[in-house]
């Protein structure tokens, strides 16, 4: 078992090395994007499942930008591939150079995925219970990786680097003219691009 997170890494730091030097877009130019493109697979499906299964149950903004914190994934049945996380998306409208945020969601479980012919779907979702169940129901979804989950979710620091990391990364993607992102009765946050 291995943590998403560092997959991640490697995918942000392919296409840095991409970026910053250009001179390298030889002959290895079509396996490194080749690679980015293989390990983003994973993450853009998991992205796309939280945008359209959980960012449309709420307030629509300008855009729906998911900000997932996978604890861990289990790729070892590519039948049933696990994906233990807080599942967070939040919806935005722009405001000048500022994404305010209208509304968003944690959802915390074990997403079920498949690869087929190369490609991965999401096939299952297990969520965390609201509630009266919330802890009896999270125990049993995350088992032995339940405490490192509580902790996970207890680091604000974390979670909002993770979430300014998605913002950076979304407005890279498509071309936002945005230097900050603001939530409701707080002060903006800059948006840190690397």
């Amino acid at each position: 078992m291995k943590k998403l997170g560092s997959l991640a890494c490697a995918v942000i730091l392919c296409a840095s090395c991409l970026v910053m030097f250009p001179s390298c877009k030889g002959k290895n130019a079509k396996s490194a994007e080749a690679i980015e493109e293989e390990q983003e697979t994973l993450l853009a499906v998991i992205d796309k499942y939280i945008e359209e299964e959980f960012g449309s149950q709420y307030s629509q903004g300008d855009y729906c930008i998911p900000s997932p914190l996978v604890l861990e994934e289990d790729e070892s049945d590519p039948e049933d591939i696990l994906v233990w996380g807080d599942f967070r998306v939040f919806n935005y409208v722009q405001s000048g150079d500022t994404l305010k945020t209208v509304s968003g969601g944690s959802h915390p479980g074990l997403l079920h995925l498949k690869n087929v012919d190369g490609k991965y779907e999401v096939f299952d979702f297990n969520a965390v219970a609201d509630g009266a169940d919330n802890m009896i129901s999270a125990e049993r979804i995350f088992g032995d990786k339940f405490d490192a989950f509580q902790k996970m979710v207890s680091d604000e620091a974390d979670r909002e680097e993770i979430r300014n990391r998605a913002i950076a990364e979304y407005a890279l993607k498509h071309d936002l003219e945005v230097t900050l992102y603001q939530d409701f009765g707080w002060d903006p946050e800059e948006i840190i691009f690397e």
